[in-house]
Formats: C-alpha cells, structure tokens, sequence
C-alpha cells in the first residue's frame, strides 16, 4: 500500500504547485519567457516538473509508471469511439454543472479566438493528453496497481477533477477520468487514455471552428435563447435523455475492452504484481493508512478551491 501513500502525497504536492504557480509565480515565468510561450507550455512547467521530480526521488522505470507498453489496433478504434460518444455524456454534466458555475474553457476559447488552430490544437488537445495523463493515468494511476479496479478508477476520477481546480468541469471530468482510467487498467497501456483524451479535446476544438463558420448573430441569438430559465431546464432535460444511449453504448465498448483483454492475459499482469505475503492484519493496516492518506488531497483541494472562490 505503500504506492497508494505515495500517489497521493503526489497528487497533494501537484496541486499545491499549481496553485502557487497561478497564484504568485506566474508572472515571474511570464516575465522569464514571454506572456505567449507561457501560454503554450504553461502545463508542462505545472505538471511535468512534479512528474520529473517523482521520477528522480523514487528512480522508479518510467516504463512501468506510465504503462508505456503497446496497444493492438482494435484497442486504437475503440479508444477513438469512446471519445466521440463521450461528448454527449460530458456535454450534459457541463450543462448540469453550468447552472451553477461559469464554463472556463468556452470563456478561454473566446480569448484563445485569434489563435491559430494548429496551436489551439497543440495547446488544448495534445498538451493536456500528455501532461495530465503524465499525471492521473500514470503516476497517480500506477499506485493503486495493487486496487481492485473499481478503487482505482473512482480514485482517479476524483483527482481527474481536482486536478482542473474547476467546480464547473468537475463532474465531467470525474466521469473521463474514471473512463480513462479504466481503459489504461484493462489495456494496460497509457496510450488508450492519451489517445481517447486527445480526440475528446480535438473534437471540442473542432465544434468551436465550426461555430466561427457560421454567423455571429445567429450564434449569439441561440445562446441568449438557450441562456433563459425554462429553456435551460428544457435543455438540460433534452441533454439527458441524448446522454443516456450514448452511456450505454460506452459501457458496452468498455466491457468488450475488458473481455478482449481478459482472453489475452492483459488483465493477468497486473494481478500478478500483487504481493500476497502479508498478513491479513497488516494488509488492513496498511490499507488504512493508504486510504487515509486521501485525505491530504481532499484538504487541499478543499483549501485551494476556497481560496480561489474568495
């Protein structure tokens, strides 16, 4: 359980960088490298750092934190269709969410609006599915190796969520990351989430060029209609009867996922890892104090978000 303690006292520091970075050292970087290379590599100096300090304290193989292993191409399809049936699900617990709390990223999309989009493209879809995963489905993921699946992906949702430091995103981004998360499990292979988060993210940003496309007043019309109270709980009703097939049809990929990985022993090598020498009274121990110490980032979290909301 020692990996469980570990990953979460890596997540606590993760967010704590985080937010001191957004908080007070932001604009000493900006100053350092200019305000627009801030925006391209911000998540890289915020997350890879902690990853790149992890590695060097615990000098565990890259290899295996990040289950950087080969993926088959029917995984590859799979992981794509999960993306594009993902949207409509996310889509209704944004809106869910949006009845309380303001969208960022559309508010980030309207300054983002000159950017070009293979920079978009770099900045909100291959960005995030390399340094977040770096993060969730790899370290934070890797600990909970020796948890049974349900554990380590409602976990992973969890801090899936907090890592956005956004109550608007969090419970879509608590489904993702518990969806990812799975994935990785059943694959043994990051790649499926980085895959899956990437097409996810490509999708939005492609919704986004299309609207541009079409003409501004139409646009801002339908927003201001769909903006009024009956028909956001109209819309909100419509988004989740629309939600619901597109559930169900990722639960079944999913569950062929896990079947098809099953039958070719993918499944057998992380439950092979499991050290089974301890006594069962230890186990509980242990198990106590991994479990506990989730707490720290529950705490954290909790701090930071009241600071933020201030």
């Amino acid at each position: 359980m020692k990996g469980i303690i570990k990953s979460n006292l890596f997540m606590a520091f993760v967010l704590l960088f985080t937010f001191f970075n957004i908080a007070f050292a932001a604009w000493d970087i900006i100053g350092l490298i200019g305000y627009d290379n801030y925006k391209v590599f911000a998540q890289y100096i915020i997350f890879l750092i902690p990853v790149i300090i992890y590695l060097i304290i615990t000098r565990e193989s890259p290899k295996k934190v990040f289950s950087i292993n080969k993926i088959s191409f029917v995984d590859i399809m799979l992981s794509i269709v999960i993306a594009f049936l993902a949207h409509p699900v996310a889509g209704f617990f944004s809106q869910l969410t949006g009845l309380f709390f303001e969208n960022p990223v559309e508010q980030a999309l309207e300054v983002l609006q000159s950017t070009p989009f293979p920079m978009l493209l770099f900045m909100m879809a291959i960005t995030p599915s390399i340094c977040e995963e770096a993060v969730t489905r790899g370290i934070f993921l890797h600990g909970y190796k020796k948890t049974n699946m349900l554990v380590a992906c409602l976990a992973n949702g969890v801090v899936f969520s907090m890592l956005h430091l956004d109550l608007q995103q969090s419970l879509y981004t608590f489904v993702l990351g518990v969806i990812f998360a799975f994935m990785v499990r059943v694959t043994n292979s990051i790649w499926s989430s980085v895959l899956c988060h990437f097409t996810f993210n490509s999708i939005s940003l492609g919704a986004q060029q299309l609207l541009k496309m079409l003409p501004k007043e139409e646009v801002e019309a339908a927003l201001e209609a769909s903006a009024q109270t009956g028909n956001e709980m109209t819309a909100l009703f419509s988004s989740f009867i629309i939600a619901i097939p597109f559930a169900i049809a990722i639960v079944v990929i999913l569950t062929v996922m896990y079947k098809r990985n099953k039958k070719r022993g993918k499944l057998e090598v992380q439950v092979g890892e499991i050290d089974h020498s301890s006594s069962e009274v230890a186990v509980k121990d242990n198990k106590v104090g991994a479990y506990s110490s989730f707490a720290v980032i529950l705490i954290v979290y909790t701090v930071i978000i009241v600071k933020i909301m201030a």
